[in-house]
This record gives structure tokens, C-alpha cells and sequence, in this order.
């Protein structure tokens, strides 16, 4: 029996957008994702770095956006090293249509 399965994927923000309502209805319907336009080496892992470390591999790794859903009932926090990155995310969540 598994409790608790969690791995990476590797996908294009189009791929992620078009299996969004499947990862919905896995686990809690949380989401850790991150946004880079370059492959991170298979051993990285944002989530086990220590909150300090984590804007220089940000930096390092050229991550533009990272997104921390908890759970699906839960408020998600945005982070990027670059204030424009934040923006520019926090205004397509404000002009972009509600999911139903």
C-alpha cells in the first residue's frame, strides 16, 4: 500500500494548463510548480532548499515564477526573484477568466 506517492514532471506550460483538471483530482489537488525556460539538472529539488537558498538557485537556474498551492481549498503564494516576473503573473491572474 502507498500513502503518500510525489514526483516531478517536466512539463511546458501548455502541457501543465492541459492536465490541470487531472492534477486537481490527484492527492489534494496541491501543486508545486516552477517556471524556467532551461532543464534543471535531474538531481535539483527547490523544495529542499532552506527558504535563503532558494533565490539564488532561482536566480541560478533562471526560474522566472514559482507556485505554491497547498491544497486546492488553500490561497496560493507566488515568489520569483525578479519583481517584474511577479507582476506580470499577478496581472494575468487578474485579467484571466475564472475556471468553473
Amino acid at each position: 500500500m502507498v500513502r503518500t506517492l510525489r514526483f516531478d514532471l517536466l512539463l511546458s506550460p501548455t502541457e501543465a494548463l492541459a492536465l490541470g483538471a487531472q492534477f486537481d483530482h490527484a492527492d489534494q489537488g496541491g501543486l508545486f510548480a516552477w517556471q524556467t525556460g532551461r532543464r534543471p539538472p535531474d538531481s535539483f529539488s527547490l523544495l529542499a532548499l532552506e527558504h535563503r537558498a532558494r533565490a539564488p538557485a532561482m536566480r541560478g537556474l533562471a526560474i522566472s515564477l514559482v507556485i505554491d498551492l497547498p491544497h486546492s481549498t488553500e490561497t496560493a503564494s507566488l515568489q520569483s526573484p525578479e519583481r517584474e516576473h511577479l507582476e506580470t503573473a499577478l496581472t494575468r491572474l487578474r485579467t484571466t477568466p475564472r475556471l468553473e
